[in-house]
């Protein structure tokens, strides 16, 4: 009955083909390819995964809609790489043969390729077992309509070739152009096969369901409601497709924290673009001579602007990813490139500001804001030592998400300086008491939810994140501790220092409403004898006229 099957089969694949899933028996044979798999699921390669012959396998590409000519091609192509005689001379293979990762000279005949959508890398020890984590990524890049275009298709490859580099030592080894190109292969395999019967002449704008890839990826099952391609489709086509996802795809090496944009920082910090600030301070303080105090004026200005921008990208781009990794608590951890230039850009404001200002205003300054100042400068220095002298890439990462901390906590004292500002422009009372609220609770509030993130991502990065807990690691986290618990103290002085503006301001509020109460009530008496001497000087001038009778 099984050789019947395939002798019927040519001429059945043109019809509507219904072979029933039957899953994976006891001791069958499977390979890290989930189209393989799927077809021997399904028997329409033998369900046990071994003897697999070029003819068999032709016809499994057939089934998924390649031509009969590109289904002959590559079914040989399997063949000469995995087959080997049998006792009758006939080429064929198990599935599991195709279990040969790409190393040295196999590089360029491996399917089996690090940075894929369902399997992880073979570093790990296991290249053939699906990973849900793996799956459910992919699919977590469809859109809310449950849609997975090329484009998301394209953006999922490439995260996992960036987790990849992230965590597999071997990955530059063994990921090069062959490997590359597998990927992209088997990722647009995906789109041509469960198009839906789309026009195949716009390979951009290719789409699947995720209920479809699930099927597919996951469970290696072909989805009930499944249309076959038609018509047939071309390898060729697949390989058009290929092109079009690389040019979607950046596979370069990522350079995470570039050594020449890190010493670039760290050069202008060193030259004299500090004293430039100061000496533009100085001159700007003068066309603020008609205010209170224009030299703190100058400072809230000069912070308050950079603070909200700050907090902006902050809120906009670093977040954004923490936050999401803590609460999906993976086991991997990505930032995009411009990320960290974020990071950079805005820690490098701090730098420079908190330097500026303790040149420039030293003498006069607290000790508690001393403190705030030189803590978040050493914190920012440290990390981008980090940055210039470490190679170990998710410790980078930890001291980015974990700096990101100690950013916020800075980034929200535009709330008080707007109110300070306020306070120095006169504004109006209703409008400076709101944000002299918000510089009491919320702020501290705000200020202790940074410190609980520090916290969060300690514990994430040590429980899901480093394999190893290295000294650097401690060191780190000691070092960012001691800062953390400088800043909580600063910090609780900063709200006992608003507290105490804010009742002296309510205070001069009510004297100065009593005052006023005061000249109410007594301006009818005022206006009464104004009146009185008006009229006691014109009857005077009157009685003494000569035109009178």
């Amino acid at each position: 009955m099984f050789v019947l099957k395939w002798l019927l089969l040519p001429a059945m694949v043109q019809g509507a083909l219904d072979y029933p899933y039957i899953g994976v028996p006891d001791g069958a044979s499977r390979s890290p390819c989930p189209a393989l798999n799927t077809l021997a699921n399904h028997g329409i390669l033998p369900n046990s995964g071994r003897g697999i012959t070029a003819k068999m396998l032709q016809q499994g590409f057939m089934y998924y809609g390649f031509e009969e000519q590109d289904a002959r091609l590559l079914s040989a192509d399997f063949i000469i790489r995995y087959g080997s005689s049998n006792a009758t001379g006939i080429l064929s293979f198990d599935l599991d043969a195709s279990n040969i990762h790409g190393q040295g000279l196999t590089k360029t005949i491996a399917i089996e390729h690090d940075a894929s959508l369902t399997r992880e890398d073979a570093y790990f020890g296991d290249a053939v077992t699906i990973s849900l984590s793996k799956v459910n990524r992919f699919l977590s890049a469809a859109n809310r309509d449950g849609i997975l275009d090329t484009s998301a298709v394209a953006s999922a490859l490439q995260r996992e070739a960036m987790l990849s580099y992230l965590q597999n030592p071997t990955f530059l080894d063994n990921f090069d152009l062959a490997a590359e190109f597998s990927a992209l292969h088997n990722t647009g395999f995906i789109l041509m096969i469960f198009g839906g019967n789309q026009s195949l002449s716009d390979l951009s704008n290719l789409k699947c369901t995720v209920d479809a890839a699930r099927s597919f990826l996951l469970y290696e099952r072909i989805p009930d409601d499944w249309v076959r391609p038609q018509p047939s489709f071309r390898n060729s086509q697949v390989v058009a497709l290929v092109a079009v996802l690389s040019n979607l795809i950046d596979f370069t090496t990522p350079e995470i924290f570039p050594l020449q944009t890190a010493m670039a920082y760290v050069a202008v910090f060193l030259s004299p673009a500090v004293l430039f600030t100061h000496h533009f301070a100085t001159k700007s303080v003068l066309l603020l001579q008609q205010f209170p105090k224009p030299k703190k004026l100058f400072i809230y200005l000069f912070f308050l602007v950079f603070e909200l921008v700050s907090f902006i990208l902050i809120a906009s781009r670093l977040l954004p990813p923490i936050v999401q990794n803590l609460i999906a608590g993976t086991h991997w951890f990505l930032f995009e490139d411009c990320d960290y230039k974020v990071f950079i850009g805005v820690a490098y404001f701090y730098v420079a500001a908190y330097t500026a200002e303790l040149l420039f205003h030293a003498n006069e300054m607290q000790l508690m804001l001393v403190l705030h100042h030189l803590s978040t400068i050493a914190v920012t220095l440290s990390g981008f030592l980090v940055l210039l002298l470490s190679n170990d890439v998710l410790f980078k990462l930890l001291v980015v998400t974990s700096g990101t901390s100690i950013l916020l906590h800075a980034a929200v004292d535009f709330i008080p300086h707007i109110f300070l500002c306020l306070r120095m422009f006169n504004a109006p009372y209703g409008i400076t008491r709101v944000f002299g609220w918000m510089s009491v609770w919320p702020l501290t509030v705000l200020r202790l939810l940074s410190n609980t993130l520090f916290v969060a991502i300690i514990v994430y990065f040590s429980k899901m994140v480093l394999k190893d807990l290295t000294s650097y690691f401690f060191g780190w986290t000691v070092f960012l501790s001691l800062v953390t618990l400088v800043l909580l103290t600063t910090q609780v002085w900063a709200h006992t220092v608003y507290v105490a503006v804010l009742h002296k301001d309510a205070k001069e509020r009510r004297e100065e409403m009593q005052i006023n109460a005061t000249d109410a009530s007594d301006a009818p008496c005022t206006r009464k004898r104004h009146d009185e001497k008006i009229a006691t000087s014109s009857a005077q001038i009157i009685a003494s006229s000569k035109f009178l009778p």
